[in-house]
């Protein structure tokens, strides 16, 4: 009963700002006695701290409470052909340390994993140095991941199969770690913080390398039995795709990788600057795109699709070229919008599914 009243009071503090002792009554039902315990409690621990006053009618004015994120981090990782980036980021959601970004290697076997240690190891010396706790350790990596032990199944960028990236991890740092599949990650970051806040249904189709989506439903990222839902990369475009077989890559990311070219971002710059060709090949990448953000909106009925990685890169003709693709062929179009995160959003996800984890380890202290 006491962790669930903890966690009635830091969850009411945390959504509802700064409130006094008779808010937090009023708000969780808990008494007067209880209340006054469980804050005591709390600020001995860190969780919370005194923040002002407020005045009351009744008497001497009333202490204020507010959620002390500030003191203890997380640490995020984020793993992709060009590098390893990693931030620390505080339990409010605040940036406190940038680590120095990692080149993945292209000698060593598997490429990318010694600089995803390196970095890891940069954050924990720095919430070490500067005497934040680090409660959890989240990584988002390209490819598919099994949950909740982390083993990446498929990186192929990276080249990684089967590898198990969170054991690996947890042998030799004693925390939480999080592996997650980078569409998953953008697609939470923007549901928590970025275009998708508010949205109860949301899907990130994530174009970069190859193509993905993150599914969140309810506050939970959707996925599937084998954590592979969102591979969106491997729906089937039309007949003629029955006539290859696809392991690596599949058949919807061959066409748009195809039509492409080397570059979707550069692509789609040059179509908006209004080059022929460039226009002919976006309206093909864009007829991809169409018909995988129809079947997800058939099959899923999402509140948001976020046109999130190099569909980001020109934001209005994305939103454009795609709704033009679905008004008038699906029920019920779902709003479209362009990531507000960027090349943040990865990173800002983990971040954020490590921090919901070192709450749940908080709550039940």
């Amino acid at each position: 009963m006491t962790q669930i009243n903890r966690t009635a009071v830091l969850d009411a503090i945390r959504a509802s700002g700064p409130m006094t002792r008779r808010d937090i009554q009023e708000h969780t039902g808990l008494s007067s006695a209880t209340v006054e315990r469980l804050c005591s409690s709390l600020v001995a621990e860190g969780l919370i701290v005194a923040d002002g006053a407020e005045r009351s009618a009744r008497g001497r004015p009333a202490v204020l409470y507010r959620h002390a994120g500030e003191g203890r981090v997380v640490a995020a990782v984020e793993v992709s052909a060009s590098g390893v980036r990693g931030r620390l980021v505080d339990l409010d959601g605040r940036v406190v340390y940038v680590a120095p970004e990692l080149p993945c290697g292209d000698g060593e076997a598997p490429r990318g994993v010694q600089a995803t240690l390196r970095v890891t190891e940069d954050l924990l010396e720095a919430a070490q140095t500067l005497n934040k706790p680090c409660l959890a350790v989240g990584v988002s990596v390209p490819g598919a991941v099994s949950t909740p032990e982390g083993r990446v199944r498929n990186a192929v960028e990276l080249g990684w199969y089967d590898l198990p990236l969170g054991d690996i991890l947890r042998a030799r740092h004693e925390l939480p770690i999080v592996i997650e599949n980078d569409a998953n990650a953008v697609g939470y970051g923007e549901w928590s913080r970025g275009a998708g806040v508010g949205s109860e249904h949301l899907v990130a189709f994530v174009l970069g390398n190859g193509a993905g989506a993150g599914i969140v439903s309810g506050g939970k990222i959707l996925r599937g039995n084998r954590s592979a839902a969102g591979e969106i990369g491997f729906l089937l475009a039309d007949r003629s795709a029955f006539d290859a077989l696809y392991t690596l890559q599949g058949d919807l990311e061959t066409r748009i990788a195809t039509a492409s070219g080397p570059s979707v971002g550069a692509l789609l710059d040059a179509a908006v600057a209004g080059e022929a060709d460039a226009v002919r090949a976006a309206a093909e990448v864009f007829d991809y795109v169409g018909i995988a953000c129809a079947a997800l909106s058939a099959v899923l009925d999402p509140e948001v699709i976020v046109l999130a990685g190099q569909l980001a890169r020109q934001p209005q003709y994305s939103v454009k070229q795609v709704r033009q693709r679905l008004v008038g062929r699906i029920t019920f179009p779902p709003n479209l919008i362009a990531s507000q995160l960027g090349d943040e959003a990865a990173l800002t996800g983990v971040a954020q599914i490590a921090i919901d984890r070192a709450r749940e380890s908080i709550y039940l202290t």
